[in-house]
């Protein structure tokens, strides 16, 4: 551990040759695959194994997240002595889309993306070998994972979730916003477009992005 710890303090400190050196070849040994979710929907993970480790841990991004941004995660956890596996949720990352505007990562039900993370398990995680199963989830990702143990509270040994999605805070009444999310889900169009006060994404100019 106290040789982990130097390697963080000293990576820091050379962050881009770490990036261009180990990190990227760490990545270069990725296994990518997929399956069909819901709606044969393909969902797209990453995972990273080595014979000799017995625990497995299972990366649930939070909105908008791909697995490509967890590759130091991945890293730090592989050597570590973990297996890690990292799944993109459909509608995000390099999993398949609904809409014909990729930038929209529509979901029709919110526990479809539970439906999937489960299905993942069921496929990829419970018939592996390892001794110990555990998952990290972020955001959006927590609240995926939350619903996913109360289905299947016994199959994970633990959970650790950073920042989990349990509330959005709205500055609306709740009246108000339920009225509008009830009359929204009867418009197609509407429910399938961008939510009020967002849009499309742009390239701006590089003074307007720094």
């Amino acid at each position: 551990m106290f040789g982990q710890k130097k390697d963080w303090e000293t990576r820091e400190n050379a962050f881009a040759a770490f990036s261009m050196g180990p990190l990227t070849d760490f990545w270069r040994q990725r296994e990518e695959a997929e399956f069909k979710g819901v709606d044969d929907v393909p969902v797209r993970f990453v995972r990273f194994c080595a014979q000799h480790n017995d625990r497995l841990v299972l990366i649930c991004p939070g909105r908008i997240e791909s697995y490509v941004k967890y590759a130091e995660v991945a890293y730090d956890l592989f050597h570590c002595g973990f297996d890690v596996m990292i799944i993109d949720h459909r509608g995000q990352g390099r999993s398949g889309r609904l809409l014909s505007d990729t930038h929209r990562g529509h979901v029709v039900n919110f526990s479809d993306y539970v439906d999937d993370l489960a299905a993942l398990w069921q496929q990829q995680v419970v018939p592996g070998h390892w001794r110990k199963r555990f998952i990290l989830a972020h955001s959006m990702g927590g609240a995926i994972a939350t619903l996913f143990l109360q289905r299947y509270r016994a199959h994970c040994d633990a959970i650790a979730l950073c920042a989990p999605m349990f509330g959005i805070i709205i500055r609306l009444p709740d009246w108000m916003v339920r009225h509008i999310l009830d009359w929204a889900e009867g418009h197609q169009r509407i429910r399938e477009e961008y939510a009020i006060g967002t849009g499309r994404w742009r390239a701006l100019p590089l003074p307007l992005t720094c």
